[in-house]
Parts: C-alpha cells; sequence; structure tokens
C-alpha cells in the first residue's frame, strides 16, 4: 500500500458502532485513526457493535462482518498483561452472533468464526498457541432428509473458561464448553462438553487423558528457575 492509500485509509470515517472502552466509560470512534495501532475493522453496519478495551495489545486483530449481519457484538478486553491478540475474527451471515475475549489473554494467530447467532465466549488469562481454528458456524447447512431438520446449527454457546492453554493447531468446534485451568493438547479436535476443571484433553476427537494438573505462563527454566531458590 503506498503511502498515499495509508493516509486515506487512516483518516477514513468508520461506519458503524466501534468504541474504545476501560473501566469507567465507553467512546464511539468516528474516524479509524483513533483505533489503537493494528487494528482493522470492516464496515460493521448500523446494528453491529465493536468494543475495544483501551489497554489492549493489538498485534494483529482484523474483525470482518458479512453484510447480511445484524446486531452481532465484538469486544475485546484488556489484553495489556499478556502476549497480546493476534487474531482474524469473522461474522458470516445471521444475527446476534457474539464474542468476549477476556482480560490477559494472548493469541497467535487464531481463527474465529461466527454466524447464524452464534455465541463465543473466552475466559481471562487464556493463552493460545499458534494456527488455532474456533468455529463455532458452518458455511453450508446439513439436513436430515427424513424431518427437513437443521442439524449442524450451533446448540449451546462455545466458552472457554479462565487459565485455558489451547495448544499448536487445535480445532474448536461449536457447542465446546471447556472449565477453568483446562489444557488442550496440540493438534486436538474439541467437539465436545467437559466439566472438570486442572484437566489435560487430546486427541480426535479430544478426551481427558490427565486429571489434577495446572499450567503455568512461565516457560520450564524460568519455573525451574524460580523455584529452586
Amino acid at each position: 500500500m503506498n503511502i498515499i492509500k495509508k493516509i486515506k485509509e487512516h483518516n477514513k470515517k468508520i461506519s458503524g458502532n466501534v468504541f474504545l472502552f476501560d473501566e469507567e466509560k465507553d467512546i464511539k470512534l468516528e474516524y479509524n485513526r483513533q483505533l489503537p495501532k493494528n487494528i482493522f475493522i470492516t464496515d460493521c453496519g448500523e446494528s453491529n457493535i465493536v468494543k475495544v478495551h483501551s489497554n489492549i495489545k493489538a498485534r494483529n486483530i482484523k474483525i470482518y462482518f458479512s453484510p447480511n449481519t445484524k446486531n452481532c457484538s465484538c469486544i475485546l478486553d484488556d489484553s495489556g498483561d499478556s502476549a497480546g491478540l493476534d487474531i482474524e475474527v469473522i461474522f458470516l451471515d445471521g444475527e446476534k452472533s457474539e464474542l468476549k475475549i477476556g482480560k490477559r489473554t494472548g493469541m497467535n494467530g487464531t481463527k474465529i468464526w461466527l454466524g447464524n447467532g452464534s455465541k463465543c465466549f473466552i475466559g481471562d488469562d487464556c493463552r493460545f498457541s499458534y494456527e488455532i481454528i474456533i468455529r463455532t458456524t458452518d458455511g453450508h447447512t446439513i439436513i436430515d432428509n427424513e424431518t427437513k431438520e437443521i442439524i449442524n446449527n450451533q446448540k449451546c454457546p462455545c466458552i472457554i473458561g479462565n487459565s485455558c492453554w489451547i495448544g499448536l493447531r487445535s480445532i474448536i468446534n461449536k457447542n465446546v464448553q471447556l472449565p477453568n485451568d483446562t489444557i488442550v493438547g496440540s493438534g486436538s479436535v474439541v467437539t465436545g462438553q467437559f466439566d472438570k476443571p486442572y484437566t489435560i484433553i487430546a486427541g480426535n476427537p479430544a478426551k481427558i487423558i490427565k486429571e489434577g494438573v495446572k499450567h503455568n505462563r512461565e516457560n520450564i527454566y524460568m519455573y525451574t528457575k524460580r523455584n529452586s531458590k
């Protein structure tokens, strides 16, 4: 992108409801230049809402809205004490889809797909490794031949609790619910609902492989050094 185009994009008026917020107030933004650095939002329309915390650490955030989305919301909370957010969020067709990412959660190239009224709530202090996909909706419809019923709608919100660690190249599908302090092994395909905290789940489909564990933000060397004193 040449410098003239960059300036025009920087000064472009925002279409839709985009807010910068903190614990005291919401400020509605009017121009791209008011967004924190490294955040890109497409035209989100007059009924959709994006809220970004003023203390967000945006490494590369892209939020896309299909022209047929209505009354959808995306809330990205304070990530200042984490590795920051490198994330692509795609809202497909439909109404009332929701995404909320909690405080101090870090992501590295995560892709989140929402649509058709699906919802995804991610807690505080979570760590996402690289190339993780969360899909709360499908791009196509699956219909039962006899009943004509749509069988691939999201049946319950996708929930990832606090202090979860999601391993490299994992896939989180719709209807998944993970309690606090869940560790998801690399390359896992998570399809079910779990209710035991302090577990490791892994595999395709993912299942509990170890209980009574939790993760720490420090790497092994630093953790060992600190606890050997």
